[in-house]
Parts: C-alpha cells; structure tokens; sequence
C-alpha cells in the first residue's frame, strides 16, 4: 500500500477503503503486466469516486493505475454504454 500510505492519513482508513485500495492496486499491476512493452497508449475507464473515500486516497487509486511507463487515458462514461458493435 506504498501510495494508499503516501495520500492517506491512517486514521481515516476503514474495512471498506482498504478493500477498495488493495482492489486498485492489483488492477494497476494486472495493467501494467499485461500491456507490457506492448502498448502504446492505455485506456482505461475512470473509477468511479466512492462517498466516504477521502480525494486523497481516490487519486492515489488514479496514481497507481496509471504508473505503467505508458501514457493512460482515463475515460469517463455517464452510466450508459458508448460501445458501438457491427455485425456481418
């Protein structure tokens, strides 16, 4: 939790947020492995921010996500599909 423990004051810290941090965290590194010296750019859908969940810890979720050595690009929906699909 290196970037949980920079952001975030311990006493703020619940059962929930936690959760919700190490959750982010294995993401960040899930992307990282699997885009790996291939990518060019990432993207990546916006977590969506949690009432209760300090800004601090919500950008240090962002920081971690985004830590690939590629540029990343959060994408930011408003709760409706915006995928398009053609079928033949």
């Amino acid at each position: 939790l290196e970037h949980y423990k920079t952001y975030s004051s311990k006493s703020s810290v619940s059962k929930e947020s936690k959760m919700k941090t190490e959750h982010w965290l294995k993401m960040g590194e899930l992307i990282k492995e699997q885009s790996r010296g291939q990518a060019k750019c990432i993207f990546v859908t916006l977590p969506y921010p949690v009432v209760g969940i300090e800004n601090r810890l919500y950008m240090s979720w962002l920081d971690k996500i985004s830590d690939t050595g590629t540029p990343v690009v959060f994408i930011r929906g408003n709760d409706e599909n915006v995928l398009t699909f053609y079928l033949e």
